[in-house]
């Protein structure tokens, strides 16, 4: 008797977390009271607007059009990857209801795409994957808090929000590199980078905030960035296992690169030289 009593219970449980409806109720109760409330408290905590999503799309989910949007608009976790790679039509990547990715979001050469919104995903347990999307101006991935992976934002010429403000910890690297319109990059809550941290090659990238990060392990490189004026967005970085490189940023003195390079502990060497060349820069 209690083995069965035991089984109805788990299966009700399964019931509610997998979002099953039946008979067009939408809550626990089983009466549909219009109001908006889709979970055990009566209160909505999932994202604005995505009552209707739930549950999981479950294997490899590649984004060819609007049909496929559609579905996925209806799940609040993809298990598996998220990708649109090589996509000619597609203008925009608007998930706003997902809120995880078992493996890696790869978004890599769509010609017009415009706009990345994947605002309510929180981890990501494999890689982030921006790049070569030259139409793209706006990538919101604000809920972020970890990422299994690296994450890699490359190549995107018209990228000029980027956001990453939830992101604590990355397990295998930041690439953030050759998007010439990125003017600032800010990273509150990035405490840790595994295998190393890149910022190269963005062309106005004036302002870097990075003011929680402690310690990279890996390399650690800042690499021609021409608009890049001073590194007081790093004020508690103390480590880096790998080696350190800050060459080839114009606007940035010469003097503070090598000052703040000796203020760190660095494992590999040490590379600072060619900064400055128009320092001070208006």
């Amino acid at each position: 008797m209690f083995d069965l009593r035991y089984r109805v219970w788990v299966l009700g449980i399964v019931a509610v977390l997998v979002g099953c409806p039946s008979g067009g109720d939408d809550d626990v109760a089983g009466d549909d009271d219009m109001s908006g409330d889709d979970d055990v408290s009566g209160d909505d905590d999932t994202v604005t607007g995505c009552d209707a999503a739930n549950g999981a799309c479950e294997g490899d989910q590649w984004v060819t059009g609007e049909d496929e949007l559609a579905i996925l608009a209806g799940c609040e976790y993809v298990i598996g990857s998220l990708q649109a790679v090589g996509q000619a039509d597609l203008t925009g990547l608007e998930l706003p209801c997902l809120l995880g990715v078992d493996a890696s979001i790869e978004v890599v050469d769509d010609p017009v795409l415009e706009v990345v919104d994947l605002s309510g995903v929180g981890y990501v347990g494999g890689r982030i994957a921006v790049g070569a999307n030259p139409a793209l101006g706006r990538v919101e991935l604000g809920s972020v808090g970890s990422v299994g992976g690296i994450v890699e934002i490359t190549a995107n010429d018209a990228l000029a929000d980027l956001d990453l403000t939830s992101l604590s910890a990355i397990n295998e690297g930041l690439n953030i590199s050759s998007n010439p319109a990125l003017a600032a990059l800010s990273m509150p809550a990035l405490g840790s980078v595994n295998l190393g941290f890149r910022v190269d090659e963005n062309a106005t990238l004036g302002s870097l905030q990075m003011p929680a990060l402690e310690s990279v392990s890996g390399d650690f490189s800042l690499v021609d960035n021409p608009a890049l004026t001073d590194l007081s967005g790093f004020p508690v970085l103390g480590s880096v296992t790998g080696g350190l490189t800050i060459t080839g940023n114009d606007c940035l003195s010469q003097a503070e690169a090598e000052v703040f390079a000796a203020s760190i502990h660095v494992a590999a060497g040490t590379v600072v030289e060619g900064n400055g060349a128009y320092h001070p820069c208006e």
